[in-house]
């Protein structure tokens, strides 16, 4: 739920506009699925 709040409320409307695109990137990833395995800013993957 909240994931989607933010993606509808914040994201969404920052991608649109397209003020960030020269500045920052947004990756959207899909944590609900087993085999999904994070790697952190150290480069560990986080289980």
């Amino acid at each position: 739920m909240y994931c989607q709040a933010l993606d509808r409320e914040v994201l969404g409307p920052v991608l649109r506009s397209g003020d960030y695109e020269r500045i920052s990137q947004f990756f959207r990833v899909r944590h609900d699925e087993p085999e999904t395995k994070l790697t952190n800013f150290d480069g560990k993957n986080n289980q």
